[in-house]
């Protein structure tokens, strides 16, 4: 993989396609929780918020190239492929979210959901760790555990309700953007162009 090479209107599509596969994750959660099979849709839950941070990584990817910033895409693809990097972009943007409207409306019931983001940022290294436990036997304290046995309905609800307030706020960011991308299209074709004739 190379973001280097793609172009712009690519990256667009990119972004379009991540939000859409997260989409894709949470219905088939719904699916299975909906028939009582509940253990492995916590780890598509994960899954899901990591998708969704993709789209924050490609807009910062197209928004940096059309204003001819450096761009480090070593890092970039790193953290397009790291979990827990992704977990955290995806839980950031809630807790901004969150922050920006508890400080525009004065709300104070979102104080709990704030809460728990911070909770969840600083235990970040913990949101791969059982998303695998929710996948696979693994060995805990000397005894094999399976993920029956780790994911309870309870935490199961907890990251569904979590994974769909995410895709809500992700929505609104992408509906917001999307207003742009016509434009941003537009001008990629203008400079495009400029580019062709100047070489010519």
């Amino acid at each position: 993989m190379s973001l280097e090479s793609i172009k712009p209107e690519r990256i667009i599509d990119g972004v379009k396609q991540s939000f859409e596969n997260a989409k894709l994750f949470l219905e088939e959660v719904y699916i299975l929780n909906e028939s009582g099979k509940y253990i492995h849709a916590y780890a598509l839950c994960q899954l899901a918020m990591e998708e969704l941070s993709k789209t924050l990584i490609l807009y910062q990817v197209l928004f940096d190239k059309m204003n001819n910033k450096e761009i480090n895409y070593k890092k970039i693809e790193e953290n397009f492929k790291n979990h827990i990097v992704k977990s955290e972009i995806s839980a950031r943007l809630e807790l901004v979210f969150l922050m920006m409207y508890q400080n525009e409306t004065g709300d104070i019931s979102v104080n709990n959901p704030i809460e728990k983001c911070n909770e969840f940022l600083e235990n970040i290294s913990d949101a791969n760790k059982d998303k695998n436990k929710s996948l696979y036997v693994t060995i805990v304290d000397n005894v094999f555990q399976s993920p029956s046995e780790f994911i309870t309905k309870e935490k199961f609800d907890k990251i569904y309700s979590m994974a769909l307030k995410r895709k809500t706020i992700f929505e609104i960011v992408i509906k917001k953007t999307e207003e742009n991308f016509e434009g941003l299209l537009k001008f990629i074709a203008l400079e495009n162009d400029g580019f062709n004739k100047t070489k010519e």
